[in-house]
């Protein structure tokens, strides 16, 4: 006990020494010397080199102590010797007839490149780097960059203006990014992609963009992370990905000033700027302008939407996000196939395409990391997800087990019928309400979550006063089936969620159907599945029973409350009840 004691303390100092860092913040400086401008303030540290003009070290520290991880940015060799090593103007160029000519601002300065400190102070360093070049000899593009960074921001405001300075026909000017973080990530309106390690390595969509992220790489122990998100957006991105043979970047985004990707759109293609045989004309005074935010972080999750004010320890915040960014969302498969989920990443392919939405309990937990997220773009495909798996629904009420493209299956992989998916997609429709507050959704849905559950209260035996299940709750190579612990377990925890919407909605004669059902199921569960000091798995109606004494239906008893009625009635001596 005094162990325990001076553990938990130890745990509380602990806390509290965390909350005190992230309130402890060190400010902003600004630094500008003869060959670099260097912006900093204990989470992000960025450089952008006067004499490879680029923004060429983007590091951060997602505590905010100014102990910066890896620059995000690539370390590889640039195949055209240009000298590309992070963010960078560039321009590709064509006449009739012959090949492509690249350009990039990081060769040499252009001589009227200039560096204007706008404001220096520990709340906001801001400076106007301008006349950037993309061929310092004979521009074609001058571009102004506003590099803006406040104190406790994780992010830094990065504004571009740029104008043709002469008539010129053009393949494409862009602002790219090249990165050395492994996985890249674009939320569209359309939809999201992922991927890693990709063969074909350009993405180019015209669809408004949300957000860009990439992750993955530097310290094996943290990982490394960057994204991007507009304000004033380019006509066009290109998302980048490179497999372990690409020497130059892993990943990265190329931002469309004017002309357009020449290969095929919505695809990873791997024809790339160099293949273009057509040009667009670009009239002399023409100009474009982006406004946006670059976040870095030095663990493998993005930081653009994480709020400074919070009770958490930063240790609980880095695990709360990484498994929302890295795993859940990325799964997400939604930019090709609308309202789709893998269970696996895209490196570069999903392990179990063309398979998807497997509510056994893939999506379900996947549902459950994006609503939590905060990002109201994730509880919108959250949405999605219910609502796809809630039009696939038969007549008997079953719910898909998973989707091939397309395609409801109703049963696993194995051939098994689960109740796992009614349940699990019952439970994740009223999870994304209650965390939505979309109760208007929620009253249209209703119906069709009331004949899922019917499914499962048709295999109810009232004489044993417990579901009679077709197969195992979850996971094919779970082999069990009868009077299951697992789905009695978690029909009783459904049912009980179920009853107060119905109470939500003044439906009080469901609402009490619901509650007296728990109320039984729980009962035939301590009565017939209980031996002596946990839960079998399965009893069978000729009373033998199997018991691989398993931890997720003990687990799902404790952690709904089940147990508490067998501890009462059962274990308690009635003198002390």
């Amino acid at each position: 006990t005094q162990t325990m004691m001076q553990w938990t303390l130890l745990q509380v100092l602990l806390g509290l020494c965390a909350v005190s860092v992230q309130s402890a913040p060190i400010g902003c400086t600004l630094s500008v010397t003869s060959s670099s401008v260097s912006l900093s303030n204990g989470y992000v540290s960025l450089s952008f080199n006067l004499l490879h003009p680029q923004i060429d070290r983007l590091s951060g520290d997602f505590t905010g102590q100014g102990q910066y991880g890896a620059s995000v940015l690539t370390g590889g060799k640039d195949p055209m010797n240009l000298g590309r090593t992070g963010i960078v103007l560039e321009t590709d160029m064509i006449q009739t007839g012959q090949s492509v000519t690249s350009y990039a601002s990081s060769l040499a300065p252009y001589s009227g490149m200039k560096v204007t400190v706008l404001n220096n102070s520990s709340a906001l360093v801001s400076v106007l780097i301008s006349d950037i070049a993309d061929n310092a000899p004979q521009p074609f593009v001058l571009s102004n960059w506003t590099l803006t960074l406040s104190t406790n921001d994780r992010f830094f405001r990065m504004q571009t203006t740029s104008r043709s300075v002469r008539a010129f026909n053009c393949v494409g000017v862009r602002v790219s990014s090249y990165l050395g973080t492994l996985s890249t990530h674009g939320f569209f309106l359309r939809g999201v992609v992922q991927i890693m390690n990709a063969p074909n390595q350009y993405f180019a969509s015209t669809d408004p963009v949300h957000r860009i992220y990439t992750l993955g790489g530097g310290i094996v122990q943290s990982g490394i992370s960057a994204d991007f998100n507009f304000t004033t957006a380019p006509a066009e991105v290109v998302l980048l990905n490179g497999n372990a043979s690409n020497p130059f970047y892993r990943s990265g985004v190329q931002f469309v000033l004017v002309g357009s990707y020449p290969g095929p759109k919505d695809n990873w293609d791997s024809l790339g700027w160099s293949h273009a045989s057509r040009a667009v004309p670009v009239s002399e005074g023409a100009s474009w302008s982006t406004d946006g935010f670059v976040g870095v972080n030095d663990h493998d999750f993005p930081v653009l939407n994480i709020p400074q004010n919070t009770n958490l320890r930063p240790m609980d915040m880095m695990g709360f996000y990484l498994g929302i960014y890295a795993s859940s969302s990325a799964a997400l498969v939604s930019y090709i196939l609308p309202s789709h989920i893998s269970p696996t990443l895209a490196t570069p392919n999903h392990a179990y395409s063309p398979l998807y939405n497997f509510y056994d309990p893939d999506t379900y937990l996947s549902v459950a990391c994006l609503v939590y997220s905060g990002d109201t773009y994730l509880l919108n495909e959250a949405r999605k997800l219910v609502e796809l798996s809630g039009t696939g629904i038969l007549s008997s009420g079953q719910i898909p087990h998973h989707y091939e493209n397309d395609t409801p299956i109703y049963v696993a992989i194995s051939g098994a019928t689960q109740t796992g998916p009614n349940l699990f997609w019952s439970a994740a429709a009223m999870l994304y309400a209650h965390t939505s507050g979309n109760t208007t959704w929620l009253k249209e849905m209703l119906p069709t979550v009331e004949k899922a559950m019917d499914f499962v209260i048709n295999l109810y035996d009232p004489n044993m006063k417990l579901i009679k299940a077709p197969g195992p709750l979850w996971i094919d190579v779970f082999k069990r089936a009868n009077y299951t612990t697992d789905t009695n377990a978690f029909c009783v925890h459904v049912l009980t969620e179920l009853a107060a919407v119905e109470a939500l909605f003044g439906n009080q004669n469901k609402q009490q159907q619901y509650l007296q059902l728990a109320s039984s199921i729980s009962e035939g569960i301590n009565a017939h599945l209980w031996r002596g000091d946990h839960y079998i798995t399965q009893l069978n109606p000729d009373g033998t029973y199997k018991d691989f004494v398993d931890y997720d239906s003990n687990l799902l008893v404790t952690a709904f409350i089940i147990f508490l009625f067998l501890f009462i009635f059962l274990i308690l001596p009635s003198t002390i009840r």
